[in-house]
């Protein structure tokens, strides 16, 4: 499938029986070593598609097992893929995502009070 989950404009997911999947890959590997062909693993994958605005129901947004929402800094690679940089500008949802980023951050502190609740 030419799809992929990463942002990136190009990506393949592959699908063949397990057993034909090692050989497979090294074909691959190996025809695009001077193409620049990189895999891309599950932490990656991760960090790619919430860099491209891409969050995954249940782990970085949306209604969690108890039926509460899920502040997006609670899934911690979420730090990583949101910048507060001066240099990244202004953006939709900034100051939201910056109030529930303080929030978290006190919590993980031990700086809050039971009464106390994220922001939505």
């Amino acid at each position: 499938a030419r799809t992929g989950y990463t942002g990136e404009p190009i990506g393949f997911e592959l699908f063949a029986p397990a057993e034909k999947m090692e050989a497979i890959w090294a074909r691959i590997e190996e025809a695009g070593k001077d193409r620049g062909v990189v895999a891309a693993g599950l932490g990656a994958r991760d960090t790619l598609r919430l860099e491209a605005g891409m969050p995954l129901y249940g782990h970085e947004f949306g209604i969690d097992p108890e039926g509460k929402e899920i502040p997006a800094f609670a899934f911690p690679l979420t730090a990583v893929a949101v910048s507060f940089s001066k240099r990244k500008g202004n953006f939709v949802g900034r100051d939201a995502l910056r109030a529930q980023f303080d929030e978290i951050r006190k919590i993980r502190m031990g700086q809050y009070e039971p009464s106390e609740v994220l922001s939505r």
